[in-house]
């Protein structure tokens, strides 16, 4: 819209005479129609400012042009973001499903697979449970035989008095030389008809006298020599006369002696006896035997059994 002229004029004056700096006028003075010519000029100049202000002003962008302009910006890119990110989830939704459905495709071959290692540890379960009960029942058997074969070896043994400390002679008849320290020292006479043989044992320690291993005819020459093992001792320091016990009872003697709730353990007709410390009674042990679980055993059920000791 264009300025009214009227107004331009009233609001902006036009520029009075001034004064020079001495304050006085200028020497020269210009007629009225400079002046109005002046003016006209100005006035022209003013009104052509004033075109150009409004085509300007025409050209010019308002507020609400810029909002909508903005708007749409922020639209189109909204909307490109939006297809953008919709792009991208179903991208990722795609590669999801797929993934989704190897990992499905892997967990129900892991469960065929789950199933069978099932059916193959059941199947194990069940071999080793009868591996064990006939591994039980094979060490039931092997323990019996054990037990039995030291019974017979032991019973095999039951006439044999074994003789240590007794000085040993260059081509010595060993069968007359007990004869003679046993009438000597225990007043035991024997006759070599009472005797079913007579030698030597291999010593464990290189260069010591050998043992001698005394074999009679029945357990009453035994018990007859056996009774005085005491006096032979006192008579002649060193002879010493013992049970031939085996390997395996003389181990479960040794470890009778060893343990801590056991105060004496000794060898008697074929079995071997131990005594606690707390108590006064005699147990008899087998070589299986777990002490402890036998001491215990006994402790909760005293036995009324006396068996002959030592």
């Amino acid at each position: 819209m264009a300025a009214d002229p009227a107004k331009y004029f009233s609001a902006n004056k036009l520029p009075s005479k001034t004064k020079g700096k001495s304050g006085k006028e200028p020497p020269n003075k210009r007629t009225c129609s400079e002046l109005s010519d002046t003016s006209m000029e100005e006035l022209n100049l003013i009104l052509s400012d004033l075109d150009e202000i409004k085509i300007a002003m025409k050209n010019t962008v308002t507020k609400s042009d810029l909002t909508d302009v903005v708007k749409s910006i922020v639209k189109e890119m909204l909307d490109q973001y939006k297809k953008d990110t919709e792009d991208r989830i179903e991208s990722v939704e795609k590669d999801y499903k797929e993934r989704c459905g190897k990992l499905e495709d892997k967990i129900d071959g892991l469960c065929l697979e789950v199933e069978h290692l099932r059916e193959v540890l059941a199947q194990r379960d069940a071999a080793i449970r009868n591996l064990t009960a006939s591994l039980d029942g094979v060490t039931r058997i092997a323990e019996s035989a054990h037990q039995k074969s030291n019974y017979n070896e032991q019973y095999s043994r039951k006439n044999n008095i074994k003789i240590y400390g007794m000085t040993e002679s260059r081509d010595e008849d060993t069968t007359s030389a007990v004869c003679k320290i046993l009438k000597d020292c225990a007043k035991v006479d024997l006759t070599k008809d009472e005797i079913l043989a007579a030698h030597r044992l291999p010593s464990k320690v290189e260069g010591a006298t050998r043992p001698v291993i005394l074999k009679v005819k029945n357990s009453d020459i035994k018990s007859r020599i056996m009774k005085q093992r005491s006096t032979v001792k006192s008579a002649n320091k060193g002879l010493r006369l013992a049970d031939d016990v085996t390997y395996l009872n003389s181990r479960l003697i040794q470890r009778l002696n060893d343990h801590e709730e056991i105060s004496q353990a000794w060898y008697f007709n074929g079995s071997v006896f131990a005594k606690p410390v707390d108590s006064d009674r005699r147990i008899k042990f087998d070589i299986n035997d777990d002490i402890a679980i036998k001491l215990r055993q006994k402790n909760r059920r005293p036995s009324n059994r006396n068996p002959m000791h030592r």
